[in-house]
């Protein structure tokens, strides 16, 4: 299990902040997301590398009135990156009078491109988003074939990489698009995932759930997930799944029952004896996660909703047909329960207060 090291502790004061790659690299920061310059003293780092910084305050959907989409106070209708296709999204504008121009600047990490990462992929590149990271190691094989959007018969005889497969659908929709191929697991490109502005899990086991939302936290990431199982009882079959929405400083995977010791304990058995096995996929029920979790990522960054969630757990039931909240975060909602898990000077970018260059 990848142990992604936590940031050390610092007391309260100034705002956390988020490393980027760059001041010279176009950064969107999402409305809900509050820009402030930091006041943090500087202190050197013994290898500074060349990377900027994001100021960052508390976390805080629909705050700031109507600039869901900033860089350092900007407005992101005032950045260049038109993708020149006025008409395209004509009718997505309800969304709000810029949300072309916020989608277009946005940079998304699909984390996983199986059978929900790739429903991800389509739909980005179909509601305009600018800037797409895809990470996934594996390679197109006959099984992936019943759910893979965009794998062909042909990618398993050229044993094509799932990357592979998610430029050629995104691009397909999109030329405007940027499309960032990494064939390799997300933690050995951490530096690039962490300069996304929200981050979309399709992963398969609980602990690199664990381990992704860790890093998002330490990131201040919002980190949407999505997930489904086919589990065999007495009377049939009952297909299952969920959407998540965790954000900094907001209720996480443990808080909402996802995850526990009990459930890692026990996939680790199953690795550990080889009995974990493939689970069942079909394609239907990761396309009605994936839509859900695209429609929260919109809920996110544009305007048309004046108060987004900050926390969001949906219960799928595929034998019914239904999405529906969890009463377990419900509760913790209604009660006024936080996360216990992340406390607010264990997160942030552990380099904090290291030079801009």
């Amino acid at each position: 299990m990848l142990d992604v090291p936590r940031p050390p502790s610092r007391t309260p004061g100034p705002p956390l902040v988020r490393g980027v790659r760059s001041l010279g690299e176009r950064e969107v920061c999402p409305r809900l997301l509050q820009c402030r310059a930091s006041h943090a003293p500087r202190r050197r780092h013994p290898q500074p590398r060349r990377r900027g910084r994001l100021m960052l305050a508390r976390w805080e959907p629909g705050a700031a009135g109507d600039q869901r989409g900033c860089r350092g106070g900007r407005a992101i209708a005032d950045l260049p990156g038109d993708q020149g296709m006025s008409g395209r999204f004509d009718r997505q504008s309800f969304l709000g009078a810029d949300s072309e121009e916020l989608l277009a600047g946005l940079r998304v990490a699909i984390v996983g491109y199986g059978g929900g990462g790739s429903h991800f992929g389509q739909q980005l590149a179909h509601i305009g988003v600018g800037e797409i990271l895809v990470f996934d190691d594996d390679i197109v094989e006959e099984t992936n074939l019943n759910r893979l959007v965009g794998g062909v018969s042909a990618d398993v005889a050229a044993i094509t990489p799932k990357v592979t497969v998610a430029d050629r659908v995104i691009s397909g929709v999109n030329p405007a698009a940027r499309v960032r191929q990494f064939g390799c697991k997300w933690s050995e490109a951490a530096e690039e995932l962490a300069g996304a502005h929200v981050v979309l899990g399709a992963v398969d086991s609980f602990a690199e759930r664990l381990n992704l939302e860790r890093f998002c936290r330490r990131f201040l990431l919002p980190y949407i997930d999505i997930g489904m199982d086919v589990i065999q009882r007495s009377e049939g079959y009952e297909i299952v799944g969920q959407v998540i929405l965790s954000s900094p400083e907001h209720q996480c995977l443990r808080c909402m029952g996802l995850i526990n010791d009990a459930v890692l304990e026990k996939e680790e058995r199953a690795r550990q004896y080889g009995d974990a096995g493939s689970k069942p996929q079909v394609i239907w029920p990761n396309g009605v996660l994936a839509s859900t979790a695209v429609g929260l990522l919109i809920q996110l960054i544009t305007p048309w909703q004046p108060l987004p969630a900050a926390a969001v757990h949906l219960e799928y039931n595929g034998n019914t047909s239904t999405l529906q909240p969890a009463p377990r975060l419900a509760y913790m909602l209604e009660h006024g329960h936080g996360c216990s898990h992340y406390p607010r000077d264990e997160v942030g970018d552990a380099l904090f207060g290291a030079p801009l260059f």
